[in-house]
């Protein structure tokens, strides 16, 4: 319950927030956070209402060639609910949707920022990962990172009122006249009114007056219904709720975020019975905690949390037919930026990615295998030039949930443990493309066990590219690589690019001076590998990145006394997994370079890993720039 004054005040910031902003915090509230965006007060990480939408805004103008903004309805309150589109409006080819919801509770911080870092993760790196590339050419991403833009600037102006719902003062809670409004997550229009929604207009799960009755809710719903394909959905999907969908022809995805509890949910809500589609949402689950940590949760007794009717996933689910996911992020609703920078923000960065490559064949694709690693050298034109594409590709990897429950089952997925019968490689496109380029097959390059063929359900395999026949394609060229178990599933698709340099013709060198063979000088100064011919290696550790690096030897220089000859090498990330960058604590020896890197921490005049040692989930998430490595079971430092 809150005071007359305390609320009509509160009134004053949902109605017009600029000015009530002002007069509760002064001139605080024109701060702006590390983007140039303004923040939350005392949350540096965490953008405001306006802070979102005008990054939203700005999004769509600096990238015109990948983004849209559209306003999709209006809040209670009549403030504009808008979605950003990103998709390649170059690319020809079919558009798969994916529809990204963020902060329909309004009490959860992190939500919303993850959906519009998200969104700049997407603008920012086009052109540079082939990923992305690949994604934004056959995906069009729409996201509505604030959902609820009354609520929510009622819970960034006044955090002990631990607001959750809309503003809709129009019901008859008159009670607790702070704890009106309608919560949107119980307000979709599929199994409106069952169990876990209230009837109470001042309980925190009100479902609403009826089915769909907020305009939030409303918008949300009108958007789906017009970017979803309505051949998918069934004909009466109250009555034939069991029956599963089409998994070969579904397309398309919903992802709601949330906070908090560190899950990864799926349909059912409104009952604790299995989904149709029960067994593809298992895997679809297990390979998303594998990426950020979580565990899955679901009905049908797989974990499942407790049943709400009216919600995001049943709704998109049940009525559209459209595969859903829930996120729930973090500890708590206003979670520290420490935490959500170092932990929740990378790792699940990652984890919207790799949705976002299972939206074309959401159901089939997540139980084929994945290609965990795609390492692809950099190549120059000459013409005996060679490069050799290689990729670990696993059925069962990430199905492997980082971490036990009792509430789970321990066996193995049955679609996580197949054997994998090829792996093909695309040179020049991506197999989605409208005319994709002819797939070339990988050869086995050994596997669990050592085997050098395709007979266990985690290989290597390897392709050796001439480079004569890619030098029309352009300096960068596409390598997608897509494994298949022997179930049929095809996996999702991983792409890298292929750099070739210019040929360049090198000066020639004067022929060294004549030494004497027994000179302790040359023998000193002439590496073992000195005249050989480019080399390249790949550096691989258990959970982290996987560096190609190309070594070139630079001519020992004519003169008199013979030097030191030089290795000159360029460093690429192929692969971005947990686990650190090229650099190590011990590396630092400055304390002002040791204090920014993530994981590290000036201790005794020495640069310290302050994750090693925390041998305990919780214990390793609580400390900044670490992450649990649920497979060793031990604390790494994330990555740069």
């Amino acid at each position: 319950v809150v005071d007359e004054e305390r609320t009509e005040r509160m009134r004053a910031v949902v109605a017009d927030d600029a000015e009530s902003s002002e007069r509760e915090h002064g001139d605080d509230r024109e701060l702006l956070g590390a983007e140039g965006y303004q923040t939350i007060d005392g949350f540096p990480c965490y953008r405001t209402v306006d802070g979102t939408i005008q990054t939203m805004m700005d999004i769509a103008v600096a990238h015109p060639h990948l983004a849209t903004i559209e306003k999709i309805g209006e809040s209670h309150q009549k403030r504009d609910i808008f979605v950003l589109k990103l998709t390649d409006k170059s690319s020809p080819a079919e558009k798969a949707p994916l529809f990204i919801t963020a902060g329909i509770h309004a009490r959860e911080y992190a939500p919303p920022e993850l959906a519009i870092r998200f969104a700049e993760h997407l603008v920012e790196n086009y052109g540079v990962s082939a990923d992305i590339d690949g994604i934004l050419a056959h995906t069009e991403i729409a996201i509505t990172a604030v959902s609820n833009p009354d609520g929510r600037i009622i819970a960034q102006n006044f955090r002990n009122l631990w607001w959750r719902k809309n503003a809709n003062e129009e019901n008859e809670c008159k009670e607790e006249r702070g704890n009106y409004g309608v919560d949107l997550n119980r307000n979709f229009n599929f199994m409106w009114g069952g169990a876990g929604a209230s009837t109470d207009p001042c309980g925190a799960s009100y479902r609403g007056a009826s089915a769909g009755s907020e305009s939030e809710t409303a918008a949300i719903m009108k958007y789906s219904e017009s970017i979803f394909p309505p051949e998918q959905r069934k004909g009466n999907p109250v009555k034939d709720v069991d029956a599963p969908y089409d998994e070969l022809t579904s397309k398309g995805m919903y992802v709601d975020v949330h906070s908090f509890g560190e899950d990864i949910i799926f349909p059912w809500g409104h009952k604790d019975k299995k989904a149709g589609n029960f067994q593809a949402y298992q895997a679809i689950s297990h390979k998303l905690c594998s990426i950020n940590g979580h565990l899955p949760s679901g009905s049908g007794g797989y974990r499942f949390l407790g049943t709400v009717s009216g919600d995001t996933l049943d709704y998109h689910y049940g009525e559209l037919g459209v595969c859903s996911i829930l996120f729930e992020l973090g500890t708590e609703f206003y979670q520290n930026c420490d935490d959500f920078e170092n932990k929740i923000l990378p790792d699940n960065l990652k984890a919207l990615l790799y949705a976002s490559k299972l939206v074309h064949r959401p159901y089939e694709l997540a139980k084929g295998p994945d290609v965990t690693r795609l390492t692809v050298p950099d190549a120059t034109a000459a013409s005996s030039s060679t490069v050799e594409v290689k990729a670990r590709v696993s059925d069962r990897e990430m199905t492997q949930l980082p971490n036990n429950s009792d509430d789970l089952p321990p066996e193995t997925l049955s679609t996580g443990n197949q054997r994998i019968v090829s792996v093909k490689l695309f040179v020049g496109g991506h197999p989605y493309d409208p005319s994709p380029p002819e797939p070339l097959d990988m050869s086995p390059a050994g596997g669990v066990g050592g085997e050098a063929s395709f007979a266990s359900h985690t290989v290597d395999a390897a392709l050796t590219l001439d480079v004569s026949d890619l030098t029309g394609m352009g300096p960068q060229i596409m390598v997608c690589a897509v494994g298949t178990d022997a179930m049929g599933f095809d996996g999702p698709v991983s792409c890298e690019y292929l750099t070739i340099a210019p040929r360049t013709t090198a000066a020639a060198s004067p022929p060294p001076p004549a030494v004497d063979e027994g000179s302790a000088a040359q023998q000193q100064t002439t590496p073992a590998s000195a005249g050989k011919p480019q080399s390249t290696t790949t550096a691989t550790t258990p959970e982290s990145p996987t560096i190609t690096t190309s070594l070139q030897q630079t001519p020992t220089p004519a003169a008199a006394t013979p030097q030191s000859t030089t290795t000159k090498a360029t460093t690429t990330v192929t692969q971005n997994d947990i686990g650190g960058g090229v650099q190590t604590c011990s590396d630092q020896s400055i304390e002002g370079d040791c204090n920014e890197m993530a994981g590290c921490k000036w201790k005794k005049d020495k640069c310290q890993d302050v994750c090693a040692g925390k041998n305990k989930r919780d214990k390793c998430h609580k400390v900044g720039g670490c992450a649990w490595d649920g497979k060793s079971k031990i604390c790494l430092r994330s990555p740069p």
